[in-house]
């Protein structure tokens, strides 16, 4: 049996300081996992906001384009009829 220091063996000292690291070493964990958690959250918030500003800026795009292809497509179409308006009232 080891001699009893101020109440306290050897041995128990030694598990109070294992446990104090632990405990110390969990906290620490703890702290971590959140940080980690609030950077995975910033990152989450980040890429959906850029995403959808990305999907605002695409379909707003995709419809110009398609007025776009209208309007050629139409101004065309005038083009060939006063053309070929034009080129037969020439030949009567």
């Amino acid at each position: 049996m080891e001699p009893i220091n101020n109440g306290f063996s050897p041995d128990s000292k030694k598990q109070d300081a294992i446990e104090a690291q632990d405990e110390r070493n969990r906290v620490i964990n703890e702290r971590s996992r959140a940080q980690t958690m609030r950077i995975m959250l910033g990152v989450l918030i980040t890429v959906s906001v850029l995403g959808g500003i990305s999907y605002i800026f695409i379909r707003t795009a995709v419809i110009l384009t398609i007025f776009a292809l209208a309007t050629a497509l139409t101004n065309l179409y005038f083009y060939v009829w006063i053309g070929t308006t034009v080129y037969y009232n020439r030949k009567l």
